[in-house]
C-alpha cells in the first residue's frame, strides 16, 4: 500500500506551525523522507543545540544507515567541539555504516586530536601510533571499497612522513610501505593506475635490480584489479544514480526499487565469482561480506539481502556471524517472517528453544492491528480535508465561495445562499464522504487482511516447530491458543487437522478439528469459508467418506453465497463424475445450471469439456471444441451485430449528397414542457436566460480529417468525377479485338486512367522496353491466369493505328506545344557546336529509332 502523502504549504505560518505540520506528516507516514529532511533543516535553522541533537537522534533512529546524515551530525558536533559526543557518534556509526567518506571524517578527527600543530616531540611517537591504528582500523572496514583509494594514498603519505633516524628504522619503514602497496594493488581502486605508478617509482628508487622482480610479481594482480575496476564501474554507475539522495525505506516494489535490488545482487554475485582471482580465502570472504554490508545500507528493509547474507555465512561455517546477521535483520524488520523463521530454525538446529522468538513476533503482529486502525482513522480525516479543499477551490474558481467549517465540513451561510445552493453543497459533501470512505476502507481492509494472513502463518509454523520439539501435545497447545484469537484464519484449522491425521493416524480427531473450524468460521461469517470447505471436502473424499462428503456439499451450498460457490459446485460435480452414478451426476449438473443461469457460452463449453476430461487428458476441449482458440478469438467489427438502438434514432438521410440530420419536434421541448421536466436543482428563473432555437441550427455535415481513410476516399471520388467530366465518351467506345494478358496486368490496366487525361512528360518507350529486357526477373513458379482486355481502348502510337482519338475537351484552355523529349548527346565531342543545340538531339517525337550505342550514351548524361 502506497501511503498518501499530502503536500504541506506554508502560507506565512510560524515556525512552530511548520514544525507541527511536518510532525503530522511523519506521524502519518513514518518513512516520509521529505518531511524528515525538512524537519532536520528547520531544526538546524533554529540554531538550538538541544533541538538539533534531538532531531538528529530521531532521524538516525529511523534511517540509521544514512551515511551523509551521520557525517552531517559529526560535522555539527565538531563545530561544537564536543569530543565526548563525537566519540559516542563514531562508536555508533563506524562499524554499522561502512562508508568511505565517513571513515575519512574519522581519520581527520583522530589526526586533529592526536597530532595538533604544536605537538611536543616526546609525544609524537605515541600520537603517530594512534593515527596508524586509526588507518588500519578504517582500512579493515572499507579498504575493499573501490572508492577507498584516497585513504590508501593518505596512509602511504603518512608512513612516508615518519622520521627514521637509524638504518634499521628506515628499513622497517620501507617494508611497511611495501606491504601497504601490495595490499592496495589487488583492490580494484578508482586510482589504481596512479597507485601503480607511485609503487614503480618507490621500488626503482630503492633498488633497480630488485624492482624489476618485485614489479613483475605484482603485475598480474595489478592488471586483474585494473580490469575489474572497469567492470565494477559499469555495475556501480546505475547504483550511484539511484542512491543519490536516497533514504532506506520499506520496498514499494516499483521499478526503482527492483532496479536497485537487482543491481546490488549483480555486484554480490560478481564478488562471489572471485573475478579478482584471489588465492587468499580470507580476503575473498572479507570482500563478499563487505558487498553485503554495503548493499544493506540502501536495502536495509529488504529481507532477501539479510537472508542471503545469513545463508552465505552459514555455508562458510560462520555460525555466530550468521546469528548476528539475522538478529540485526530482525531488529531492522521486526515483522519479517522470513528472517524470524530462519532464525527460529537456526535456534532449533542448535537445540535451543525458539518459542520466545515466535511469541515476540506474534505480539508485534497483533499490535499492528491497532496501529492500522489508528492510521486509517487519521487518513480518513486528512482525505476529507484534502478532497474538501479541492472541491472548495473548484467552486471558488467558478465564482462561488465555499468555506470549510469544523471537522472538515462545508459551511453554508444562510444569508448568502438559497436552499438549492445548500443542497448542492450537501451533495458535494456526501460525495466527498463516499469517496473517502471507499478509499480508506479499501486500503485498510487490504492491509488488515495482509497482517491477518501473516499472523496465521506464524501460528502454523509455530505449531510445526513445537510438534518437532515437544510432539503432538505441544502442537495442540499452540493450536488451542491460536484458534481463540480473533485474527486467525481458516489455514490454522486445516494445518492442525492434517497434522493430526498424518502424525497420529487418527482420522476422527482430524474430522473433529475440521468440524470445529466449520463452526467457528460460520459464526464469524469468514470470507474464506469457501476455501476452507474445499479443503474439508478433499479430506473427506480422501477418507472415502461418501455420506459425510455429500452432506457437507449440501451444508456448504446453504451457507456460502452463490457468487462464492463456484469452486464447491465444480468439486461436487467432479466427485459425481468420477465416483457417482449417472442419475446423481445429471441431477448435480442440472442444479448447477440452475444456480448459474447467466453463465457465458465460454463457461458452458468449459463445463462440457471438463465432464469428459481426466487430469491432463482433455481431447474434447482441445481438439473438438477448440476452447483455447475460441477464447482467444475476437470478433471483427464487420461481423459484429449492429446496435439495434441505432434504428430507433430519429435520423433521416436525404437522397442528395448533402446529408442532414432531422431533429424531431418531440425533442425540442417547449418552455411549458421544460418546466414540467425541470430537475430539482435547475435554475428557478429559466426565462432570464436565452435558450437556443434548435429549428434554426445548421445541419451538421461531417468533414473528413486530412490524411484519414475517409479523406483519401473522398479525394479519389473527386478525381474520378473529374476524369469522367474531361472525357465523357471514352468508356463508351465499343469493344473491339482483345488480347490475353496476365491477370495482374489486366488488373493494373483496368485501374489506369484514360490517356486523354494524361498531361505529363512523354516516356521513352524504347528505353523502357530495353530496361525491362535487361532486368533480372526470376521466372514465376506457376503460370499466371490469363485474362482478355480490349485493344481498341489502348492509346495510339503518336496518332497512328487504331485507338481512341485524343481530343482535347473544349472546356480546357488551348494546349501549348509540347516540347521535344530530351535525348542527351555525348558528353564530349561530336554533335552540334551551337549553344542552342548542345547536349540535345533535333529528333522529333516518334523518331526514336536510336541504336543501342546511342541509348547507352543517353544513359551517361550530365546533370
Amino acid at each position: 500500500m502506497s501511503d498518501i502523502v499530502l503536500p504541506v504549504t506554508n502560507n506565512g505560518s510560524s515556525n512552530s506551525s511548520k514544525t507541527a505540520k511536518l510532525r503530522q506528516r511523519i506521524e502519518f507516514n513514518k518513512w516520509d523522507s521529505e518531511a524528515w529532511q525538512l524537519l532536520l533543516q528547520d531544526a538546524i535553522a533554529k540554531d538550538q543545540s538541544g533541538i538539533i541533537r534531538d532531531t538528529f537522534d530521531e532521524f538516525l533512529t529511523v534511517f540509521p544507515t544514512s551515511a551523509r546524515h551521520w557525517i552531517q551530525y559529526v560535522e555539527y558536533e565538531t563545530r561544537q567541539d564536543d569530543h565526548d559526543k563525537l566519540q559516542s557518534l563514531f562508536g555508533q556509526c563506524l562499524r554499522a555504516v561502512p562508508n568511505v567518506d565517513l571513515c575519512k571524517t574519522y581519520i581527520n578527527y583522530v589526526r586533529k586530536i592526536h597530532m595538533p600543530a604544536h605537538l611536543e616531540p616526546d609525544k609524537l611517537a605515541s600520537a603517530r601510533s594512534e593515527v596508524k591504528d586509526a588507518f588500519e582500523f578504517v582500512l579493515a572496514l572499507v579498504g575493499h571499497d573501490k572508492d577507498s583509494g584516497p585513504v590508501w594514498m593518505d596512509y602511504l603519505v603518512f608512513v612516508k612522513s615518519g622520521e627514521a633516524p637509524t638504518l634499521y628504522e628506515e628499513q622497517q619503514r620501507m617494508d611497511a610501505l611495501r606491504k601497504i602497496y601490495h595490499r592496495a594493488l589487488i583492490v580494484p581502486l578508482n586510482n589504481i593506475e596512479t597507485l601503480w605508478k607511485d609503487y614503480d617509482v618507490f621500488e626503482n628508487g630503492l633498488n633497480k635490480l630488485t624492482a624489476k622482480k618485485l614489479l613483475g610479481d605484482k603485475a598480474a594482480g595489478y592488471m586483474t584489479a585494473r580490469t575489474a575496476q572497469r567492470d565494477l564501474k559499469n555495475m556501480f554507475d546505475p547504483i550511484e544514480k539511484l542512491q543519490k539522495a536516497y533514504l532506506p525505506r520499506p520496498p514499494e516494489w516499483n521499478d526503482k526499487d527492483i532496479t536497485l535490488l537487482q543491481a546490488w545482487k549483480r555486484v554480490i554475485a560478481w564478488e562471489k565469482s572471485n573475478a579478482l582471482k584471489l588465492e587468499d580465502k580470507a580476503i575473498l570472504h572479507a570482500r563478499i561480506l563487505y558487498s553485503y554490508k554495503c548493499a544493506l545500507l540502501p536495502l536495509r528493509h529488504y529481507p532477501e539481502i539479510w537472508h542471503d547474507a545469513a545463508m552465505y555465512l552459514i555455508d562458510s561455517n560462520k555460525s555466530s556471524e550468521s546469528e548476528e546477521m539475522l538478529k540485526s535483520g530482525i531488529e531492522a524488520i521486526p515483522t519479517s517472517l522470513l528472517l524470524n523463521f530462519t532464525f527460529a530454525e537456526l535456534e532449533e538446529s542448535k537445540k535451543r528453544d525458539p518459542a520466545p522468538l515466535f511469541e515476540s513476533l506474534i505480539t508485534t503482529l497483533e499490535s499492528n492491528f491497532d496501529a492500522i486502525t489508528k492510521k486509517y482513522d487519521t487518513e480518513r480525516g486528512k482525505l476529507v480535508e484534502a478532497l474538501t479543499n479541492k472541491l472548495s477551490a473548484a467552486q471558488e474558481s467558478r465564482g462561488v465561495l465555499i468555506e470549510l467549517g469544523s471537522e472538515g465540513r462545508f459551511s453554508t451561510p444562510d444569508d448568502q445562499w438559497d436552499g438549492e445552493a445548500r443542497e448542492v453543497v450537501r451533495d458535494k459533501q456526501r460525495e466527498v464522504d463516499k469517496q473517502v470512505q471507499a478509499q480508506v476502507e479499501s486500503q485498510r481492509k487490504k492491509e488488515f487482511e495482509t497482517t491477518r494472513r501473516s499472523l496465521t502463518l506464524v501460528w502454523v509454523v509455530y505449531m510445526r516447530v513445537m510438534r518437532r520439539l515437544q510432539g503432538v501435545r505441544g502442537a495442540r497447545a499452540i493450536f488451542a491458543r491460536g484458534r481463540k484469537t480473533m485474527y486467525s484464519s481458516y489455514q490454522l484449522f486445516v494445518s492442525s487437522a492434517l497434522m493430526e491425521y498424518y502424525n497420529t493416524k487418527d482420522a476422527g480427531v482430524a474430522g473433529r478439528i475440521f468440524e470445529l473450524g466449520y463452526k467457528t468460521l460460520t459464526e464469524k461469517n469468514d470470507v474464506d469459508m469457501a476455501h476452507f470447505i474445499s479443503h474439508y471436502l478433499d479430506f473427506l473424499i480422501q477418507m472415502n467418506d461418501d455420506n459425510n462428503t455429500r452432506a457437507l456439499f449440501e451444508r456448504a451450498l446453504s451457507v456460502i453465497p452463490p457468487e462464492q460457490s463456484t469452486e464447491i459446485w465444480q468439486k461436487f460435480l467432479d466427485y459425481e463424475i468420477r465416483y457417482g452414478d449417472l442419475t446423481s451426476l445429471q441431477k448435480v449438473a442440472k442444479r448447477r445450471a440452475e444456480a448459474f443461469p447467466d453463465a457465458t457460452p465460454s463457461n458452458t463449453l468449459d463445463q462440457v469439456a471438463e465432464r469428459w476430461s481426466y487430469l491432463d487428458l482433455n481431447h474434447v476441449g482441445e481438439s473438438e471444441l477448440g476452447l483455447d482458440a475460441q477464447k482467444g478469438f475476437t470478433l471483427k467489427p464487420s461481423l459484429q451485430q449492429p446496435d439495434n438502438n441505432l434504428s430507433k434514432l430519429p435520423i433521416s438521410l436525404p437522397s442528395n449528397s448533402s446529408s442532414s440530420v432531422v431533429v424531431p419536434t418531440s425533442l425540442i421541448a417547449s418552455p411549458a414542457a421544460a418546466s414540467q421536466t425541470r430537475k430539482t436543482l435547475q435554475s428557478v428563473h429559466p426565462e432570464r436566460y436565452a435558450r437556443p432555437d434548435f429549428t434554426k441550427w445548421t445541419p451538421y455535415k461531417e468533414v473528413p480529417i486530412p490524411g484519414s481513410a475517409a479523406a483519401i476516399a473522398a479525394a479519389a471520388a473527386a478525381q474520378q468525377a473529374t476524369m469522367q467530366a474531361l472525357a465523357p465518351d471514352i468508356r463508351k467506345v465499343p469493344l473491339g479485338p482483345t488480347v490475353a494478358v496476365p491477370e495482374s496486368i489486366g488488373i493494373l490496366y483496368n485501374q489506369l486512367p484514360s490517356a486523354a487525361t494524361y498531361n505529363g512528360p512523354i516516356i521513352p518507350v524504347e528505353a523502357m522496353i530495353e530496361f525491362l529486357h535487361i532486368m533480372n526477373v526470376p521466372p514465376p513458379s506457376i503460370l499466371p491466369n490469363m485474362v482478355q482486355i480490349s485493344i481498341s481502348t489502348l492509346p495510339p502510337a503518336m496518332g497512328q493505328g487504331p485507338g481512341i482519338p485524343m481530343q482535347r475537351p473544349a472546356s480546357l484552355p488551348p494546349a501549348m506545344p509540347r516540347p521535344s523529349p530530351p535525348a542527351y548527346a555525348p558528353r564530349r565531342g561530336g554533335g552540334s557546336s551551337s549553344s542552342y543545340g548542345r547536349g540535345y538531339s533535333t529528333k522529333r517525337p516518334g523518331d526514336y529509332e536510336d541504336d543501342r550505342s546511342s541509348y547507352g550514351k543517353r544513359g551517361r548524361r550530365d546533370f
